[in-house]
């Protein structure tokens, strides 16, 4: 409702009918009851604080359009889950706003349909959307990552899925970059780990804001597989073969020699990686020698191999912990929205991160061996390359904001916190720097300024600004009394 009362109902799965209310006549919380096959809300079984109806984005998207409308993918407010909303906004006979009727569809409810869906037996479909987040997969179980226990969307190009991330970044490849300009379906294929991909994608899009992307990918060996079959059949039916023919060898030259086949079964064992072996002594004292070496030679490659067989499996372990954190890394390196720096004391850019390409448009080496100041605008030079150095320099970390110079050549508002870096003596050896585009805050922070004194329908000085120069005026002549002032009506 526009007085920020809300009143839902939700359906997450057999048995999880639940009944929904929050708002200010609840302390701005909102409060979850399952409700009984006759349709009655029981008792409130959870409740979650901070809700504000008029600030949650089906809301906001259904006012900003006046009509039905689909909204940004979002972070559902109580359970880790992701959502797609569509509201409709409604009016009364004067055309005032009553409320808004919306609906949240779970993204994982998506998921599970291309789940179930017969692709084959390697391939995948996923769904992106215009901004190349995933929407939906049928090999990702949750197509979203948790951040400070809030799930996050994940870009289609940076996915742990080789599959999806290959084919996203096939199609930028294709399209030049500009994946809006897909318009009619397209076929196309390329090759992963040497292996022939066969990719479809087809654009979907509606009239009310829905704008996404379906790819299918079926691996080139799912279509040759009962050719693959046959000729694991055949090569099979070879070994049976050899194996039968072998053996009625074996069984002609039993009684022939049978000690030295026994030495050349274990040996052909040891070589398949069969160690442990171990020869009975044998009934001729020509070979008893050899059955002997035979036995203490097995004994010590087992044992070896078996070291070898633990050193490799450390090794692995270790190698997939580091690779984990790299991607780990390099992940949050490339997604985070604030602009990260390492600088020496001087200033002078040591690291930027990948953000800076968004924020301000220049490549992360454009700002190495630079200094703050060739970036700042020239009367905001005081505030960021001398406010606050005596705080750092004495080990305390400092904030401020100032403007700096955008590629196209506007400038853009920044909070940056600046905190120092220790060496092991306690001296300050680099300075470690969290910048915020906060050009928003500061025009809303001016308007309010200027609304304050200035009225809204005419734009000209109010009575607040009238009394404020009059008090500044009654001052000067208290201070100065050869100063005169009138007021003219």
């Amino acid at each position: 409702m526009c007085n920020g009362e809300f009143v839902g109902h939700s359906n997450l799965g057999p048995g999880a009918h639940q009944w929904m209310r929050g708002g200010p006549s609840l302390g701005d919380d909102i409060q979850f009851a399952l409700v009984d096959p006759g349709g009655i809300p029981q008792a409130v079984h959870h409740t979650t604080p901070g809700w504000q109806t008029q600030t949650r984005p089906w809301y906001l998207a259904a006012l900003r359009a006046g009509e039905p409308v689909w909204g940004e993918v979002f972070a559902y407010h109580a359970y880790p889950v992701l959502a797609l909303p569509t509201s409709q906004p409604v009016y009364d006979a004067d055309g005032q706003l009553i409320g808004v009727l919306g609906n949240n569809f779970f993204l994982s409810r998506m998921s599970d349909f291309l789940t179930a869906m017969d692709i084959s037996d390697h391939g995948q479909a996923f769904i992106r959307d215009h901004k190349g987040l995933i929407v939906a997969s049928s090999t990702l179980p949750d197509p979203f990552v948790m951040v400070k226990n809030r799930p996050q969307p994940i870009y289609s190009v940076t996915s742990q899925d080789p599959l999806i991330q290959a084919s996203s970044q096939f199609l930028l490849r294709q399209y030049n970059g500009y994946l809006a300009d897909v318009r009619q379906p397209g076929q196309f294929e390329f090759h992963l780990d040497q292996q022939r991909q066969f990719l479809e994608v087809q654009p979907f899009r509606d009239d009310v804001g829905l704008d996404w992307l379906i790819v299918v990918v079926v691996p080139e060996q799912d279509f040759m597989a009962t050719i693959e079959d046959s000729r694991r059949y055949t090569a099979l039916l070879c070994l049976m073969a050899f194996a039968i023919a072998l053996g009625l060898g074996l069984v002609t030259s039993h009684w022939i020699a049978q000690p030295m086949a026994g030495v050349r079964r274990a040996a052909q064992a040891i070589a398949q990686g069969e160690l442990h072996q171990h020869l009975p002594p044998s009934r001729l004292n020509e070979l008893e020698d050899l059955v002997i070496t035979f036995n203490t030679m097995a004994e010590r490659i087992a044992t070896m191999v078996q070291d070898l067989q633990q050193s490799k499996a450390d090794l692995e372990v270790a190698n997939g912990e580091i690779q984990q954190q790299s991607v780990l890394f390099r992940l949050m390196a490339e997604n985070m929205t604030d602009l990260v720096c390492l600088q020496a004391i001087d200033s002078t850019y040591l690291y930027v991160s990948p953000s800076v390409e968004w924020i301000l448009g220049y490549q992360p080496t454009d700002w190495l061996g630079t200094k703050l100041c060739d970036w700042v605008y020239p009367s905001d030079v005081p505030t960021c390359c001398q406010a606050g150095q005596s705080s750092w320099l004495s080990g305390e970390s400092s904030k401020a904001a100032y403007r700096m110079r955008h590629k196209l050549g506007h400038y853009v508002w920044f909070e940056t916190l600046v905190r120092p870096i220790f060496d092991d003596n306690g001296a300050v050896l680099h300075l470690q720097t969290a910048s915020r585009d906060v050009t928003e805050t500061m025009r809303m922070r001016k308007q309010l300024q200027h609304n304050a004194l200035h009225d809204s329908l005419t734009g000209l000085p109010n009575h607040k600004l009238l009394q404020d120069r009059l008090e500044v005026a009654l001052h000067r002549a208290r201070r100065h009394r050869q100063y005169r002032f009138a007021v003219l009506f």
